[in-house]
Parts: structure tokens; C-alpha cells; sequence
């Protein structure tokens, strides 16, 4: 496949682990959309955050993280030093960024900066979801219905600060000139990693059958800032997003992506992070070894879950797990 994609002029960025590039197209690709998903305290966020160190490594430049959860300021403290050393990088920075109001004028302003030129990993914490919308310069606003509680979105102007007064912009900007486009240019982003896709939604809109259409129109709004973000810079842009049990598996067995409908449709990779339920035993032995199972939901040349890897958390980060070994540690 390497040298189809070759051919293709496809660039990719190694994911810092082996068995990942494997699943994906011999690495993580550029222009186009990937999508990591995995239930709660899987190791989405390290292995994204091993993604992001591989990528300075690689690119000798910054890589953007858009933190929806919170949290992942505390989880980079704990793995930077480690990363680090796994790639070889000497000191790389960190600077955490926020879009507000200052001095009159709506901007980017650094909220803390250890700046590396070697790279940085730059963080945007953003825990309201019409932030997050803004900063893409699709504002929106949510009408709730008298019927059944429904939420609808609203698409309203970009408005921002300029010298104290506010302005507005009517008409769709280009990704260039949104917030989050600003940025990218300004740092030199060469990758973008946002933890997670949906976590907002689910704080701000119930889940119920009335409100299905409201979260898959916002999450398709979302993944098309990314993808024109893929294709304008022609870099990674990885989405993470939580897994559920399928209600239709009676032993419960079975883990389905959140929103998988709409983000298959906008995505041509998506890994499957988890701990295998074939019974007690087994779920035990893989806790107790920090020991996950990486497969495959969608890839437009693989069947889903048609490859499975065992990999394990040790200090320095994820690492493949042979079959031999693992078999032997069972």
C-alpha cells in the first residue's frame, strides 16, 4: 500500500507505533480525517498525545490540541519527559492558548508559555460548545421547542471585538481567516487533535430520540471544519470519541463508537481502542497487564475489525505486544 499512496502523492506521519500505521494507510494521513475511539480510561488521550510527539519529531514544528474535556494539561505534565526521551527529543514546549476578549479586541491570548524550538504541543482548552463553534467561525445558537424539549441549531453571524466595538461578518468565512485558522498559521500547526468529537454534546443536549437530529447536524458542522482544515494545510487532523455498549449484544461484548453513523460517513480511518470481553478472566489479565486490543472500524480498503494488535501501556507509552508474548503473559 506505501507505494500506492506514493504514488498518490498521499503523504502520512507515523503514529510513534508500529502496529497503528499498519491498521491505517502506513501511517497517519494527511488532507483527510481519522478518528480514534475507545470507552472510558482506554488510553485514547496518551496514545494521541504519543501521536503528537511522533508528529514534532517528524516535522520539527507544533502540533494543536483542542481539549473539550479538561484535564489535559495535568496528562501532558505526566507524559512529557517520558515522550521525550521515547523520541529523542530534547526539550520540546507548551503553551496554552485562549480565544477571549482583551484590551477590546477578541484574540488569541497565551495563557501560559514554555516555547521550545525544537516544538511545542499548543493547547486550547474549550468547554462551552458554542466556543467551540466559534473558534471554527461557525457560530451557532440552540432553540428549544415546546414540543418534547427538541433542540434545533441556529446558525448565526461570526461576531467579534475590534478596537471596543463589535463587528459582524454575515456571510461563511474561509477556514483561513476563521480563529482557529488564525492560529494555525501563527503557530505553524502541523497536526490537529481534538479530545474528544462529542463530549460537549452530551453536556449541553439530552439524549433522547427528539435531539438525534440536532447532535448529528452539529457533529457534521464539526467534522467539515476539519476536513477543510485537512485539505487547506494537507495535514492530520484526528478526532477522539467514546464507545458504548451495543444494546443489541446480550452478553454485551460488543463496543460501538458514539455517532458512528455520521462519522464514519466523514472519515476513512477509524481505530478501536479496547480491553477484549470474551470472558472475566480475560478482561482481568489485560487490565492488570495495562494491555488494550487496537483493531480496525472503518478503512476503505480493510473490513472492520478484520486486524487486531495487543498493545500495552509501559513508561514510555503504548508499545505492540507479539502474539507469543502476549499468550505467554496469559
Amino acid at each position: 500500500m506505501e507505494s500506492i499512496l506514493k504514488e498518490l502523492g498521499i503523504k502520512t506521519l507515523s503514529s510513534g507505533l508500529e502496529c497503528y500505521d499498519r491498521l491505517m494507510y502506513d501511517g497517519v494521513p494527511c488532507g483527510m480525517i481519522t478518528v480514534d475511539c475507545g470507552r472510558t480510561s482506554s488510553g485514547k488521550t496518551i496514545l494521541n498525545l504519543q501521536k503528537a510527539y511522533s508528529f514534532i519529531k517528524q516535522t520539527e514544528s507544533n502540533v494543536l490540541l483542542i481539549d473539550t474535556e479538561g484535564g489535559l494539561l495535568v496528562t501532558i505534565a505526566g507524559w512529557k519527559s517520558r515522550f521525550e526521551k521515547r523520541f529523542n527529543l530534547e526539550q520540546t514546549g507548551i503553551i496554552h492558548i485562549n480565544y477571549k476578549v482583551k484590551d477590546g479586541t477578541t484574540k488569541w491570548v497565551t495563557d501560559f508559555n514554555k516555547e521550545s524550538k525544537q516544538g511545542n504541543i499548543i493547547v486550547t482548552t474549550v468547554r462551552d460548545l458554542f466556543k467551540l463553534y466559534d473558534i471554527h467561525g461557525s457560530p451557532i445558537s440552540l432553540k428549544i421547542s415546546e414540543e418534547h424539549g427538541k433542540f434545533d441549531v441556529i446558525r448565526k453571524p461570526f461576531t467579534y471585538k475590534q478596537n471596543g466595538k463589535t463587528k459582524e461578518v454575515h456571510e461563511e468565512l474561509p477556514i483561513e481567516q476563521t480563529p482557529i485558522g488564525i492560529l494555525i498559521n501563527e503557530f505553524k500547526i502541523s497536526a490537529v487533535i481534538y479530545d474528544s468529537l462529542i463530549e460537549l454534546f452530551k453536556q449541553r443536549i439530552p439524549s433522547t430520540r427528539y435531539n438525534f437530529p440536532c447532535r448529528a447536524t452539529l457533529l457534521h458542522m464539526l467534522l467539515g471544519c476539519m476536513q477543510r482544515i485537512a485539505e487547506t494545510w494537507y495535514m492530520p487532523v484526528i478526532g477522539i470519541t467514546h464507545t458504548s455498549r451495543d444494546p443489541a449484544d446480550k452478553l454485551k461484548k460488543r463496543e460501538v463508537p458514539s455517532a458512528l453513523n455520521v462519522i464514519s460517513y466523514n472519515c476513512k480511518g477509524m481505530t478501536l481502542l479496547r480491553i477484549p470481553y470474551q470472558n472475566p478472566e480475560s478482561v482481568q489479565i489485560y487490565d492488570r497487564l495495562n494491555q488494550r486490543e487496537l483493531t480496525i472500524w472503518r478503512h476503505q480498503l480493510k473490513p472492520p475489525l478484520s486486524e487486531k494488535y495487543t498493545i500495552q501501556l509501559t513508561e514510555l507509552g503504548f508499545v505492540e505486544v507479539k502474539e507469543k508474548e502476549s499468550t505467554e503473559s496469559e
